[in-house]
């Protein structure tokens, strides 16, 4: 997907979880900011090695670690588990299993990095209309969570 897709996709997840826990999570502002950073984080590595870098579950897995020590952190991680569902749908794959991808090369390796979708192309109308349905889903979870719907 594109950075204003993630974005935008980010910023409205964002604004849901506000909308529909404010009153009930005092710190709604912090959690604002950490999710929409997460949605946008993982594209940083675009120059190098991108969609492999950052784009590994070995990074969110790590980021765990540090929950008890922050754990606003948590809605970091969900940003960028956000970012990597998105990315799965578009074209070209994420690997997902960086570095071990270069060290085991097999069919279970490429299962596990997703190479077996091949998502939409990036700029199309079909990816506006993945993103606004992933989107619209987490923002539903979020919203019937909370009891607003």
């Amino acid at each position: 997907m594109q950075k204003i897709q993630h974005i935008l996709s980010g910023l409205a997840i964002a604004l849901a979880f506000i909308y529909a826990a404010s009153p009930k999570v005092p710190d709604s502002v912090i959690i604002f900011l950490m999710l929409l950073s997460g949605t946008i984080f993982p594209d940083i590595d675009t120059e190098f090695l991108h969609r492999a870098l950052l784009h590994n579950i070995f990074l969110p897995l790590f980021l765990l670690f540090f929950v008890p020590l922050y754990h606003f952190l948590i809605f970091f991680i969900g940003g960028i588990l956000l970012h990597f569902t998105l990315d799965v749908f578009s074209e070209g794959n994420i690997r997902l299993m960086f570095p071990l991808d270069v060290v085991i090369k097999n069919r279970i390796m490429d299962f596990l990095n997703l190479d077996l979708i091949r998502g939409v192309p990036n700029d199309s109308m079909l990816a506006w209309l993945v993103t606004g349905f992933v989107t619209g889903a987490v923002c539903g979870v979020i919203l019937v969570w909370y009891g607003v719907v």
